[in-house]
């Protein structure tokens, strides 16, 4: 029956042809043949056999008149039937749209019979025989928003109506050559013409099949995933469960693309499909050894790691240009099979429980796709059986088998709960007595948590005591900025910094860095405030490093030291002092470079007499001078690298060139170098700043 409705409408698809295209098909007189004609002859198209047309001639661009007769075709290029090859360069006036022509030369034996025409290609194309349109896959137009690619999935039908040569022409456009390029070797169109039955009968069943196995194949792959995926969820201490789903899940993704690529009817498809098998292959490929590893080992061997080094450039890779690294792909896939099948062998000899029957299974699936992989990499004949049913159907004997051994398992689980209600009695006991130290551990998290509060309390003491020591304003003085900036890292910080003005109108400042964090270094803080106030007025600077070291050295607190600058500016003139701090950094605004300042010396309480040097600058107007403690220069990032001095002379470079700014503009630009610097990572030392400005309204001062 099926038969016979076939037969009737290839008849009236005939007769419909023959009255709609009179003219095209049937009015010229027959011709001799010449050599770029491809010949169609009954015995050629015979027993499902096809005639492809091989000599083709191209231009690029769209007019209407190149579908007839009356241009010539005589300089176009030369071209093969795929048009566009990998590797080669596109024609310099291609602008995604152009035509193609060949000769056909009809036998007797064919006039007035259907033929199948078939065209294949990745972009929309229109087919003209002698002028007039007698086949179409999508809309080609010259514009990218309007074509509309389209495969076809059944042939058209034409019928010649005089023998001899005739004029084929295909319009043909694609707007994205280049991306179909990276990931297959040719593109293009090609026409080829077959008997009309078996043409259209080859057509019905290739659909038919890859529709049933494309539902079969991936509706069954994805119910043993959610079914196994339900078992891990409901039993999450058989992980085994969780890695067959995932390999499943694989499985129907590899299923999924392999058969809709074939059922559906947009080339553009081909441009996701391409990289997307590429990956889900080598999915596929983990998801089968790590689901080999769970059954075995207790830990994954190595080469699970080798493999997933590998994938991961291979599959970045086949984003980029999926046809150079398919092989790449394929050997992959392929070395995971020759591993499980390892895999098995050695459980089978160390008598793994279960290694047989999953062993089948796995030697199944690796045999399988061992063989499909082979096919696709040219070394065997590239069929469906041995590219698709047999890979496919050699994963269901896996999941048949992995289905029966975990149910054994769950047999044997079962088994094993009724030996541990004999342990029940015994644990309950165990639970009493772990309850008594339980409520014991308690008690005395409490007591920790009780002596932490009390000690939470002593610190933000502390803290208020040292931020009480910091000036609350700086002091005015003539001619100059000042801002101030400090941070700690822990509760009570280190860091220390001061101003006094002196009788003759002076700025006194220090800037100081304890040793460490906490009620140690507060306390070195506090010394070090009181010897400033009490001598920094009075002494040239270096005596007043020397008497400070003298004193605290007395003080017999170990280990704990004080790194101390100390500035004094008037008039135009600063001295500087430093007992190991790092360098002070002057601007000039004259030139625009930033001067370092660095005083070697050992911090105060170090050594008794150590011989502290102090050096004086004459600043101009717009000159800036940054003081630091070593928090700034040694700020860490996430990956542990510090910021370093030079970035740092940097930052503040830039933040005293801007135009106008004053100390607290460069302060806050220098805090947020350091932020940004950080990437979020908390201080793991104290940073204090303090810069100072000579204003720039103001009149040079001889030296």
């Amino acid at each position: 029956m099926r038969r016979q409705t076939v037969s009737w409408l290839l008849g009236l698809l005939t007769s419909l042809a023959v009255a709609w295209c009179p003219n095209a098909l049937g009015a010229r007189a027959s011709e001799p043949l010449t050599a770029r004609q491809t010949r169609l002859e009954a015995g050629a198209i015979a027993d499902f056999a096809r005639v492809r047309v091989e000599s083709w001639r191209f231009r690029p661009g769209d007019r209407p008149e190149w579908a007839t007769r009356e241009i010539s075709d005589g300089d176009w290029t030369v071209v093969p039937p795929r048009l566009f090859r990998r590797g080669e360069p596109l024609p310099a006036d291609w602008r995604g749209i152009g035509w193609l022509r060949a000769e056909l030369w009809v036998d007797e034996e064919l006039v007035g019979q259907p033929l199948a025409l078939i065209l294949s290609g990745d972009g929309a194309a229109e087919v003209f025989l002698e002028g007039s349109r007698v086949a179409a896959v999508g809309t080609p137009t010259p514009s990218p928003a309007t074509t509309l690619p389209r495969l076809q999935r059944l042939p058209d039908l034409v019928v010649f109506a005089r023998p001899g040569g005739h004029l084929l022409a295909v319009r043909f456009a694609n707007h994205e050559v280049a991306r179909y390029l990276r990931g297959r070797a040719t593109t293009g169109v090609s026409v080829a013409f077959a008997e009309a039955r078996s043409g259209v009968a080859e057509a019905l069943r290739f659909q038919q099949f890859y529709n049933r196995s494309f539902g079969w194949f991936t509706g069954v792959f994805l119910a043993f995933a959610l079914l196994h995926l339900l078992l891990f969820v409901f039993y999450p201490a058989l992980r085994a469960n969780l890695d067959f789903a995932l390999f499943c899940l694989a499985t129907a993704s590899l299923v999924c693309l392999m058969t809709y690529r074939h059922v559906q009817s947009d080339p553009r498809f081909f441009l996701f499909f391409e990289p997307a098998m590429s990956l889900v292959g080598l999915a596929f490929g983990a998801t089968a050894l790590r689901f080999g590893y769970r059954l075995f080992y207790e830990r994954a061997p190595r080469f699970l790691v080798v493999y997933l080094v590998l994938a991961v450039p291979v599959a970045a890779w086949s984003l980029i240009d999926t046809v150079a690294s398919v092989n790449f792909v394929f050997l992959l896939m392929l070395a995971a099979s020759v591993e499980l099948v390892r895999v098995v062998i050695v459980a089978q000899v160390r008598r793994k429980p279960g290694a047989r029957l999953v062993g089948v299974g796995a030697l199944a699936l690796a045999s399988g796709f061992a063989l499909g992989l082979l096919a696709n990499l040219g070394f065997l004949p590239a069929t469906a059986w041995t590219s698709f049913l047999v890979p496919f159907l050699s994963v269901m004997v896996l999941l048949v088998m992995m289905s029966i051994h975990l149910s054994r398992r769950f047999a044997a689980v079962h088994g094993d709960l009724e030996a541990r209600l004999v342990e029940v009695r015994q644990l309950a006991a165990e639970k009493l007595e772990q309850e008594r130290l339980r409520r014991h551990e308690e008690v005395e998290r409490r007591v920790l948590e009780t002596r932490y509060q009390e000690k939470v309390r002593e610190l933000e003491e502390a803290r208020e005591l040292q931020l009480s020591m910091l000036p609350s304003e700086v002091p005015a003085t003539a001619g100059l900025e000042t801002a101030a900036h400090m941070e700690t890292a822990t509760e009570v910080g280190g860091d220390y910094y001061d101003f006094r003005l002196c009788d003759d109108g002076a700025l006194l400042v220090a800037i100081g860095d304890a040793t460490g964090h906490g009620m140690r270094a507060g306390t070195m803080v506090t010394a070090t405030k009181s010897l400033f106030n009490a001598l920094a007025h009075e002494h040239p600077l270096v005596e007043t490093l020397g008497k400070s070291t003298k004193v605290l050295k007395g003080l017999n607190l170990p280990r704990l030291t004080m790194a101390l600058t100390l500035a004094r500016y008037r008039d135009g003139e600063l001295v500087l002092a430093a007992a190991g701090m790092p360098p002070a950094l002057v601007y000039r605004a004259a030139g625009g470079a930033v001067e370092q300042v660095l005083l070697a010396g050992m911090p105060l309480g170090a050594v008794a007499r150590f011989p502290y040097r102090q050096a004086t600058l004459r600043l101009a107007p717009g000159d800036t001078v940054l003081l630091m403690s070593d928090g700034f220069p040694e700020r860490l990032d996430p990956a542990d690298e510090m910021l370093g001095y030079e970035r740092a002379s940097a930052a503040f470079s830039a933040a005293a060139a801007a135009r106008p700014v004053g100390p607290a503009a460069v302060v806050e630009q220098l805090r947020r170098v350091a932020d940004e610097w950080a990437a979020g990572r908390p201080l793991d030392d104290d940073m204090t700043f303090v810069v100072l400005k000579v204003r720039e309204d103001l009149p040079l001062v001889a030296s």
